[in-house]
């Protein structure tokens, strides 16, 4: 039962969270990695 848990969010929501860590991800590369950067946007 705690499986159904897991649905509640909705795959808006995930996708929603997946692109906001991967821009979070980018800056924090494009300011200590800048040429390992475009490998994250890319994706």
């Amino acid at each position: 039962m705690r499986r159904d848990a897991a649905n509640d969010i909705s795959d808006s929501e995930k996708n929603a969270l997946i692109a906001h860590n991967k821009s979070t991800i980018s800056k924090l590369l494009s300011i200590n990695y800048p040429d390992i950067t475009f490998r994250y946007n890319g994706s």
